[in-house]
């Protein structure tokens, strides 16, 4: 295999090892301009923006549908902003749609499905390796170390895939009680059926959040196109809850297609993250490098540095569950910013007496007889009604809501009622911390658009 042409094999990573270098997995939709489908120009400004920023893990994929390319790629702490300005640099009408995030402990392989991820072994495994020969390996393939590498189960070879149609489905589960593990086990439940994926094979899992929560990886024969309708009826009906998807048909697989890991840790990058913690850096460097490469992923995931964030981030590294509990008091704060929204824009849109002109319209939009001792589950749907219906407009002047709150805040639901009724305890938040820190950067700007919009909306009042 030495010297082989890396077109037509390529070396597939452990996710795990991907992570240990600090890389994360993002998906991006792309959209072109109409009538430029497939065309080598826009393959290669792509490319050229991905290799401008460094990237070495990447595959590039037109599909059928509504969108015209899929990006696959792994992701160091701080290149999505980069890589999307490179994108708008190549003076060309590609548009990012959308984005899924995976982080590499979330990403269930068909290579490695099953099999139990033990983090420590695999770091201490790939450790023994020299960076330079991994990545010498990347571009010139050695049949010795990939044999090596393979039977230690921290990578494969893999041919790509000619004759075969490569897929991926977008699952959307609707917002219920269930939490995003029992609806993964749903799917795994319908993956692990022979059944259900009949003529599908090489079935990957994806765990995430963006344009879907889920998406499902797989490829068929041409004469077996028929097995992806088989398999997304199946995915649609899986338990505990039905699922809207959508199918993304991989129109043309190139040889721009790589799972190559930059084998560099990120340490110049931990110095940001210790100056913003405000600790000393032999404190820091007591953590294990998951945890430090977790918390470097997060940083990067912050758009303004906030102090609840700068607490709760010591809270995880001083292993202190009740102090990053304490800050769960903004969930209270969020909910009163809500209850002030609906309030203030109804009287402003309707007027004094709006209760009886449309108060039983809006408390029947909910399932509700009267609009008293409502929820903040309750504030979310009247408001998101409000916002579906066009109905936010103050004198013509629209309300606007940040993007992706009505998402972000149902996250924050469960959490919300739970802290209010003494079922979270700090040892819990330990175990859950990375899920914990991730609400919090998103709901924190969310909470603050919020207050932004009643601002406005009553510096206008007054004005008029």
């Amino acid at each position: 295999m030495k010297g082989s042409s890396s077109k037509e094999k390529f070396i597939i990573w452990h996710p795990e090892v991907h992570k240990i270098y600090g890389e994360t997995l993002y998906f991006f939709l792309l959209n072109f301009e109409p009538g430029i489908f497939g065309n080598d120009e826009y393959m290669e400004k792509i490319k050229n923006a991905l290799e401008l920023c460094e990237i070495k893990g990447y595959s590039i994929y037109f599909v059928f549908g509504h969108y015209d390319c899929l990006l696959r790629v792994w992701l160091k702490p701080g290149k999505e902003t980069i890589f999307k300005r490179k994108i708008a640099d190549t003076n060309l009408p590609i548009k990012v749609i959308d984005t899924f995030i995976c982080e590499p402990e979330n990403l269930s392989h068909y290579f490695w499905r099953g099999e139990k991820i033990n983090p420590k072994e695999i770091d201490e495994k790939i450790e023994k390796y020299k960076s330079e020969d991994l990545n010498n390996l990347q571009e010139n393939l050695d049949e010795e170390l990939c044999k090596e590498l393979e039977k230690q189960r921290l990578a494969f070879i893999k041919e790509r895939g000619e004759g075969k149609i490569k897929f991926y489905i977008i699952l959307n589960p609707p917002f219920t009680e269930h939490s995003q593990e029992d609806i993964k086990e749903g799917i795994e439940d319908v993956l692990n059926t022979k059944e259900s994926i009949t003529k599908a094979e090489n079935i990957s899992l994806y765990s995430g959040k963006g344009f879907g929560r889920f998406l499902v990886k797989g490829e068929v024969e041409k004469d077996e196109f028929y097995a992806i309708f088989h398999l997304v009826k199946n995915l649609n009906e899986s338990k505990p809850v039905k699922m809207d998807s959508e199918t993304l048909i991989i129109a043309k697989v190139t040889e721009n297609e790589w799972d190559n890991v930059d084998f560099t840790k990120p340490v110049e990058k931990y110095n940001e993250l210790i100056k913003f913690l405000e600790i000393k850096e032999n404190e820091f460097n007591k953590l294990s490098e998951d945890t430090k490469i977790t918390l470097l992923n997060l940083f990067f995931a912050i758009k303004e540095p906030d102090n609840v964030l700068k607490r709760i981030f010591k809270g995880v590294i001083d292993r202190d569950g009740d102090s990053i509990r304490k800050e769960m008091v903004l969930f209270f704060d969020i909910e009163d910013s809500l209850s002030k929204l609906f309030w203030v824009s109804m009287e402003k849109i309707y007027g004094p007496g709006w209760q009886i002109a449309k108060g039983g319209e809006f408390a029947e939009a909910i399932g509700k007889e009267n609009l008293r001792d409502m929820s903040i589950y309750d504030y979310i749907c009247l408001l998101g009604y409000m916002e579906d219906k066009g109905l936010l407009k103050y004198n013509d002047y629209p309300i606007e809501l940040p993007k992706d709150w009505q998402v972000t805040l149902r996250k924050m639901w469960d959490w919300r009622n739970n802290l209010a009724h003494g079922r979270i305890k700090g040892d819990e938040l330990l175990k859950a911390w990375k899920r914990v820190v991730e609400l919090f950067i998103e709901i924190i700007p969310i909470h603050k658009a919020l207050n932004e919009v009643i601002e406005n909306l009553e510096r206008r009042a007054k004005n008029e």
